[in-house]
């Protein structure tokens, strides 16, 4: 890993997060996602103005090839979690020819860094089935809660 480059992302950034959001909602292009640019360019300008976000890219010969975001909630505080602050981690992908090199672990070490560093205690995720084998191996496990979803 010595010839890549981890830095934070920035508003100039937005399109290249947005550029690898829809490529990580297409499963690499093979799920079809409709133009959702506009939402999502709203979506990531809001988290830089309410810092909200904090999102890491891996650089090679000036190119982006991994990435992944902090993003940050507040819940009502509860006996497990009294702060009531959550870490989101999203926005994880790395391009498949350079997966498996341990990019995606190094940027998760950096957004939970950067989470401890704004004294948040507790990280949440969703993970596919490939990716899943990254979290358990960095300590993630489910949880007692159940989450349940539900289309409105």
């Amino acid at each position: 890993m010595n010839d890549i480059v981890f830095r934070a992302a920035t508003r100039e950034d937005i399109p290249t997060i947005c550029k690898f959001r829809v490529t990580q909602l297409s499963r690499g292009g093979t799920v079809e996602v409709p133009d959702i640019d506009a939402e999502l360019k709203g979506f990531f300008n809001k988290c830089f103005d309410d810092n909200t976000i904090h999102q890491i890219f891996a650089f090679k010969d000036g190119e982006a090839i991994a990435t992944g975001a902090v993003l940050f909630f507040a819940y009502p505080p509860s006996h497990v979690n009294r702060s009531g602050l959550i870490a989101y981690i999203s926005n994880m992908f790395t391009l498949p020819e350079y997966r498996k090199q341990g990019l995606g672990t190094h940027i998760l070490g950096m957004l939970e860094d950067e989470a401890r560093r704004r004294g948040v205690k507790t990280a949440k995720l969703g993970a596919t089935p490939m990716g899943k084998s990254l979290y358990v191996h960095a300590g993630y496990g489910d949880d007692d809660l159940h989450t349940l979803i539900k289309k409105l």
